[in-house]
This record gives structure tokens, sequence and C-alpha cells, in this order.
């Protein structure tokens, strides 16, 4: 037992180095696969989202006709999106995923605040209506030229998640 305590404290330098060079080559290859599968993830989110977006997003070549029917048209392609936003969620940084959620909220209902499973997409209709008077000036609600960019904005905010480090 003697031999034993006198190797480890001749030779305690050289042990604690090969420990702690084991302990950092793990780390490197834990981080290394964390890497791969992030952008894996990345990858797989981005396809799904343009596949399901296609013609609406980034250029809305195929925006219908009268607008209104983008409703209909989005709440067909929600529930691939949500299972891509579900799958892709949990390769976020857990700090990362309060943010997501509220894109991904904005996306549904135009605001960061989670309303159920609501979607009502109605920021993406256009339209134009009540006036507001706010220090004496009057602000009129008009979003006839707006939709598509708000549109454009929501999906960009969402997949700026998703960038291949």
């Amino acid at each position: 037992m003697q031999q034993l305590i006198d190797l480890l404290v001749e030779h305690g330098f050289a042990i604690t180095g090969a420990l702690l060079l084991a302990c950092f080559a793990a780390f490197l290859a834990w981080r290394n696969n964390r890497k791969n599968r992030y952008a894996s993830a990345c990858i797989k989110f981005r396809a799904d989202v343009l596949n399901e977006l296609s013609g609406l997003y980034p250029v809305p070549s195929e925006w219908p006709e009268p607008p209104t029917l983008i409703r209909k048209v989005l709440v067909d392609k929600f529930p691939p999106l949500q299972v891509a936003v579900h799958e892709f969620r949990f390769s976020l940084n857990p700090i990362w995923r309060p943010f997501f959620d509220i894109a991904w909220n904005k996306y549904l209902n135009g605001t960061g605040r989670k309303r159920g499973s609501a979607e009502n997409y109605w920021q993406y209709v256009p339209s134009r209506g009540f006036e507001t008077k706010i220090d004496g000036k009057t602000i009129e609600h008009n979003t006839t030229l707006t939709y598509k960019k708000d549109f454009e904005k929501n999906v960009r905010r969402l997949l700026s998640y998703a960038k291949e480090a």
C-alpha cells in the first residue's frame, strides 16, 4: 500500500495532467457532436419551413387572391410547420427557447404572447380601419401595403434561429 501512495505522490502531476487532458478531449468530443446535431437540425428545420412556405416565402409569388384566402392556406400548412417547430425547439440551447417561442407566436398570431394554440393569421390580411388619437395625433390602422412584409419578417425571425453556424 505504501508503494502505491509513493507512486501517486511521485507522479501526481503526470496523473493529474493525464486526467485533465482526458476531460478536455471528452469535452471537445461532446461539443463537436452537439454542434453537428444542431447543424443537422438547422438544415432540416430550414428545409421543412421553406418547403411548406414555398411560393409565399421568400418571394410571395403565389399569394392567393383574394388576399383573405391566405388564412386558409396558412391553416392548412400549420400541422407540418408545428411538427418542424416542435422538433427544432429541443435542439436549441435552453436559454434561446423562450425567444424562439415568442418568434413562433408572432408568426401565428402577431404577438409574442402565447394564446394557447390559437393561430389566426389576421396580421397577413390587408386591412384598413380604425383611427386612434395619441397625444393629439390621429393614427390610422392600415396594413394594405405591409401585410406581405409582415409575413416575410415573421418567417425570417423564425428562421433566424436556424443558422448553420
